[in-house]
């Protein structure tokens, strides 16, 4: 396999441009300051670099631009990777590796909530502190400032789905204390049949296993049915980026409605220019797991004498329409020769 020394590339890290809610009832804006210690000349988001055991006071600006006082919640998230291939920093549940030594969460203390008169901006401050060895790479997450919108909205409940009245703010921060290089290295856990967006799907979850950001990762996958050369699905996603020592849940979509039961093997490929990795893993679609995920497709298949009937009911809809104009069209020919007619007679 191979593998090259990948860097501290603090410019593949997302530009963060502070926001503001303009939805009704959110009135929330922030803005990173930026620190002494800040790497590089961007000033949306933090990028620092600290010495071992050292903590250090941040602090991000909070606007109300409301007519009424807003209390926000104040979360340290760790960065993960989404399943779309992006790098996510406001879910506080994101699969990192297992064997993770350092995360964001255990660097940051943040306070749990902040109070916001109208009108007003107001500093919030949190800490990092550095463990008391170096570590190698870098630390990624965000503090995320989550507005809960007008305090009289309600929450909307439709279909069992609860949806709140909330907007969250996701303030990026990189921390760093060496300058040692790690190698990119993937790895693949085990693959599994599921459902995702509605459909049958196979989820990839791909390791990012050291502590760096791999961006621009191929994905290209092929399913076979065990024993056959020749691949029932193809898929390949470009433009993936990977947080460091996060889990990419890749997915491939089986089928758009029915999933059959059945021996399978999938091969999957990435590849950046930092390296390129080769998997295959077996997988098997059992009766009871295909009925299960079957029953729970959006997009059921559809018998094709649905589509006879339908078909069959518009062409007799136009031929009723074509015998009618036709009787219209007779009925007015014939009043018309007999209103000639009895004019002749008259004269």
């Amino acid at each position: 396999m191979k593998k090259r020394v990948i860097a501290v590339m603090i410019t593949f890290v997302c530009l963060f441009i502070p926001m503001v809610a303009n939805a009704e009832g959110f009135t929330i804006s922030v803005k990173p300051v930026i620190p002494d210690n800040q790497v590089g000349d961007v000033t949306g988001y933090f990028n620092v670099n600290m010495s071992e055991s050292e903590e250090k006071t941040y602090t991000i600006q909070v606007s109300n631009g409301g007519t009424t006082e807003k209390t926000v919640d104040v979360l340290a998230v760790n960065a993960g990777t989404a399943s779309d291939g992006s790098i996510d920093y406001s879910n506080d549940k994101a699969r990192l590796v297992p064997d993770i030594k350092v995360k964001f969460t255990d660097l940051a203390t943040v306070p749990k909530t902040l109070t916001i008169g109208a009108g007003e901006t107001k500093d919030l401050e949190f800490k990092v502190s550095t463990p008391k060895d170096k570590f190698p790479g870098i630390v990624l997450g965000s503090i995320f400032i989550l507005d809960k919108g007008d305090a009289k909205s309600e929450e909307d409940k439709t279909g069992g789905m609860t949806i709140k009245n909330q907007m969250g703010f996701p303030v990026q921060m990189m921390v760093t204390t060496s300058e040692k290089q790690v190698k990119a290295e993937l790895a693949l856990e085990k693959v599994k049949v599921g459902q995702h967006a509605g459909h049958p799907s196979l989820e990839i979850p791909i390791q990012n296993v050291n502590p760096n950001i791999i961006p621009d990762l191929k994905v290209t996958t092929k399913i076979y049915k065990k024993g056959s050369d020749k691949p029932i699905i193809e898929k390949t996603k470009e433009d993936n980026r990977l947080a460091p020592q996060a889990i990419f849940p890749y997915q491939v979509q089986l089928s758009k409605d029915k999933l059959i039961p059945g021996d399978y093997q999938a091969h999957i490929k990435a590849t950046s220019e930092y390296g390129k990795w080769e998997w295959k893993r077996d997988f098997t679609v059992s009766n009871d797991k295909a009925k299960e995920i079957n029953e729970k497709t959006v997009q059921k298949p559809v018998s094709k004498l649905k589509y006879y009937l339908i078909g069959g009911g518009l062409l007799i809809l136009l031929i009723v329409a074509y015998l009618l104009n036709k009787v219209r069209k007779l009925s007015k020919k014939v009043n018309e020769t007999s209103e000639l007619n009895q004019h002749d007679k008259a004269d």
